[in-house]
């Protein structure tokens, strides 16, 4: 396969500010995910702590929730900085927002709104990283990689005990079959991992990578370490 033909799928969080803005989307939820997510509404709505709160009432639980496309959803600093480019469709790069409770979720797609986090325990104790992590999530991730014929794999995934968003699929990383997949770290100008402002970096990285060249997503060795537009950090692209 020429490197033209080659595609890229870019892992994206979600954030934990919502807001109902356009009407749904357009587009089905991935392949095999809604039977992972019925089986998560239901977990949440026996367990109260989960249940009780607001925005998961008058949203996830209720079957009449307004609706918004997917990518709007989300307005937290990420999606601040890099809302340009996911507004846009690209030939050879597919971009899938991983979320606690909808997980991949597809930009067009029609989400309602929600107060998850992947370190929030169900009643049963386990929290909701180990749901995704301990079903059948990465099989799910490997047939759209398959079907959708990627080649590269970049998570621009936080990866800490407070969020826990890379492990999920921690199973797709140790055995990605025939895909290369990378996690973007971020540095700041002392060469130190950029911490709480990572977020909002790897939103600039997406955008600055989406709206200026995004086939080098399938020429890994050809991405820059740096950007004329985001001054004082560094991006080091490793093994996912």
């Amino acid at each position: 396969m020429s490197d033209s033909a080659k595609k890229a799928l870019v892992l994206v969080p979600c954030s934990a500010t919502k807001q109902i803005d356009s009407p749904g989307g357009k587009v089905e939820p991935v392949r095999g995910i809604s039977p992972l997510r019925e089986r998560l509404r239901s977990l949440i709505a026996g367990t109260p702590e989960l249940a009780g709160r607001p925005e998961n009432q008058r949203g996830i639980l209720d079957a009449n929730a307004p609706l918004t496309v997917a990518w709007m959803l989300y307005c937290g600093q990420f999606y601040q900085a890099c809302k340009q480019a996911l507004s846009r469709q690209y030939d050879n790069v597919d971009i899938l927002i991983v979320s606690a409770f909808y997980c991949l979720a597809q930009l067009e797609e029609s989400l309602a709104k929600y107060n998850l986090e992947m370190k929030d325990a169900l009643g049963s104790g386990q929290k909701i990283y180990q749901f995704w992590a301990d079903g059948n999530l990465s099989d799910v991730l490997r047939q759209y990689v398959h079907d959708h014929g990627i080649s590269f794999v970049w998570s621009l995934l936080p990866y800490s005990t407070d969020y826990p968003y890379h492990q999920t699929l921690a199973r797709f990383w140790s055995k990605p079959e025939d895909v290369k997949c990378y996690h973007v770290k971020v540095y700041n100008a002392e060469g130190k991992p950029a911490g709480s402002g990572s977020g909002q970096k790897r939103g600039e990285w997406l955008n600055e990578v989406l709206t200026t060249y995004p086939s080098l997503l399938c020429l890994p060795g050809s991405l820059p370490n740096g950007f004329q537009n985001i001054n004082g950090f560094s991006f080091c692209y490793v093994p996912a």
